[in-house]
């Protein structure tokens, strides 16, 4: 950036833009009416867009200010991967107990609380070799929550109907379905 442009406004670098011609869909997008005030003249109409600018200078804006065809960053991917996770795990669960209210509750007694004792349904084909059972905040790579993604969408991870008989032997011992019993896997959702 120009000595001369270090420390402007928002509102001057969209003037100098519109001035060189920076008239790209996703600058107004972007901006909108502050786009629209900074090429206002002082009459208040919009003056006309002059010729094409280079696209170095275009470039330099699309940097400053926004990203031009935006690819997701891996934060972002990581958090769409463990929303989706949630709207599935949700939906399935509130299906297969008919309460649209149902949650899911993460830490190990809560989940054995307020999903397997009250519901009498548990989650069966969790990769508990690979990802063991914690909320999906803690889930620490991409590649993990989409093996989790991934299970969810083809029913090798699901939520199960269990009988009174299952019920008790889950509540002797839940190991098999959700991992061995940690102190970190104890504490709050």
């Amino acid at each position: 950036m120009p000595h001369s442009l270090r420390g402007s406004s928002l509102r001057s670098r969209l003037a100098l833009a519109h001035a060189a011609g920076a008239h790209h869909p996703a600058l107004v997008k972007a901006h909108g009416s502050l786009y629209k005030s900074a090429c206002e003249n002082r009459s208040g109409i919009l003056s006309p867009a002059p010729p094409s600018p280079t696209p170095p200078l275009l470039l330099r804006m699309a940097q400053i200010t926004f990203r031009i065809n935006p690819k997701p960053t891996y934060s972002e991917r990581m958090t769409d991967a463990r929303s989706e996770l949630r709207r599935l795990i949700k939906e399935q669960l509130c299906a297969i107990t008919h309460d649209n209210t149902a949650t899911m509750s993460w830490s190990r007694r809560s989940y054995m609380k307020n999903v397997v004792t009250r519901y009498r349904v548990r989650i069966e084909g969790w990769p508990l070799s690979e990802v063991p059972f914690r909320n999906l905040s803690d889930v620490p790579n991409l590649g993990k929550l989409e093996l989790l993604l991934q299970g969810w969408k083809e029913g090798r991870i699901r939520f199960c109907q269990i009988t009174e008989e299952q019920y008790l032997a889950m509540i002797h011992d839940p190991a098999p379905w959700i991992g061995p019993a940690t102190d970190d896997a104890e504490g709050d959702e």
